[in-house]
């Protein structure tokens, strides 16, 4: 493709629908090789398929996506579903981490339900386990 890239493992991915997409992208790169991102999108997908290949970094986040306590369930799903990461961080008002909110204790709930809603119930429920332990 051009002298300015080198590929560990000489793998290319052709550009076709249902062949290259974000998933595959980042494996081939892992592995050493190239994902051409298809083109029979509209630009604004392809460049959200683009941004989802390069946050990626070896399983690790670079530029983590935080919200805070006050932010609604609705807003995390759509999160979820923009970035394809099921986790997020939740900081306080001066960043500092206070929760992380998976997928798990957003499903099924209400989405005008607050994050600081949903840690609370979970702060009652480690309460109510930890006095089963004691007594």
């Amino acid at each position: 493709m051009t002298d300015k890239i080198t590929l560990k493992t000489p793998i290319l991915s052709a550009p076709m629908d249902t062949v290259t997409e974000h998933k595959l992208a980042i494996q081939l790169a892992l592995q050493g090789g190239l994902g051409v991102i298809h083109n029979n999108n509209s630009i604004e997908t392809q460049v959200v398929e683009v941004l989802k290949v390069k946050r990626y970094n070896n399983g690790f986040i670079d530029k983590p996506i935080s919200f805070s306590p006050d932010t609604t369930i609705e807003t995390i799903i759509k999160a979820q579903k923009e970035y394809g990461f099921n986790s997020f961080t939740i900081l306080d008002h001066n960043r500092c981490l206070v929760w992380s909110v998976s997928k798990m204790e957003v499903e099924f709930r209400d989405p005008q339900t607050t994050v600081v809603d949903v840690m609370k119930q979970y702060a009652n429920l480690q309460k109510i386990h930890t006095k089963s332990r004691e007594g």
